[in-house]
């Protein structure tokens, strides 16, 4: 990741509490700053109107009952780099976001911390074209 003054702002929206809990330490524990968690895509809403557009996104493909594409969609229009952490296989996901990073769940902390490097470092050279 590129060195800066502040953290890298990252965005989670996750229902699961626990899981939630889980990505959050982890991010924390690697000197990030975690934006949510949301558990719902209202509040996801919310927490980027109140703080600002992440520096990049670990949404939930499922949550509380509604896939999260829009708001991915909206994301990566305004060049956040976005990661889903789902327990489905790729094969649910849009024909658009299958080149996206995806992680099963439970997802493995230095797994997580190396993809959402790579997707970050990525998002410098072009934010416009997903991590292959």
């Amino acid at each position: 990741m590129t060195p800066s003054t502040s953290p890298q702002r990252i965005l989670i929206v996750e229902d699961e509490y626990f899981i939630a809990a889980d990505l959050a330490k982890v991010l924390k524990g690697s000197g990030l700053e975690v934006m949510g968690p949301a558990a719902t895509l209202d509040d996801a809403g919310a927490v980027i109107a109140r703080e600002g557009l992440p520096d990049a996104a670990i949404l939930d493909v499922n949550v509380a009952s509604i896939l999260s594409f829009k708001l991915a969609e909206d994301l990566v229009d305004q060049h956040v780099p976005v990661m889903f952490v789902t327990g489905y296989d790729g094969w649910h996901l849009p024909d658009t976001f299958r080149k996206y990073p995806r992680i099963t769940k439970p997802a493995r902390p230095e797994q997580l911390l190396t993809i959402l490097a790579e997707m970050m470092e990525d998002s410098h050279a072009d934010p416009t074209q997903p991590v292959a």
